[in-house]
């Protein structure tokens, strides 16, 4: 299931995808997953990212879950 998408002011030329195959993470938690969204005809997911990007990408991703009030 996909979660939500979103862009990265360090990469604008690539797109984010947030998904989730409903797996149990840590308690009261769903285990989620991001990769590069690849937006051509047929979508698909580019892996791996190197772990500097890895860090900005999800760092990202949890200021805007707290910008909206997502905890």
């Amino acid at each position: 299931m996909v979660i939500d998408t979103f862009t990265v002011d360090e990469y604008p030329d690539k797109n984010y995808i947030v998904y989730t195959f409903g797996e149990q993470g840590s308690p009261g938690n769903i285990k989620s997953y991001i990769s590069v969204l690849n937006e051509t005809d047929n979508y698909f997911l580019l892996n791996p990212m190197n772990k500097e990007e890895q860090m900005i990408v999800s760092e990202a991703y949890k200021n805007l879950l707290l910008e909206s009030g997502v905890q």
